[in-house]
């Protein structure tokens, strides 16, 4: 069965997903984390996502923005 979890590449692909972006939270998690600490008044969980990245002083190449869930790189 390891054999063929290494052909399947699966391997691989988490070596480069811990890589590039390992955290993934939606914005409902990411908002519920971090909207009481920075204090946001946003009308969406993004919203608040995007305040608080800005907040933070976020370079873009540090987070990505999903439609449903927030990327970031460390």
């Amino acid at each position: 069965m390891l054999t063929q979890v290494r052909y399947l590449g699966v391997f691989e692909t988490i070596q480069i997903r811990q890589k590039t972006f390992p955290a993934r939270k939606t914005y409902a998690e990411f908002s519920a984390t971090f909207q009481p600490i920075f204090r946001t008044k946003a009308t969406s969980e993004r919203e608040t996502a995007t305040q608080v990245l800005a907040l933070m002083k976020a370079r873009e190449r540090e987070y990505l923005l999903g439609t449903k869930r927030i990327y970031l790189n460390r």
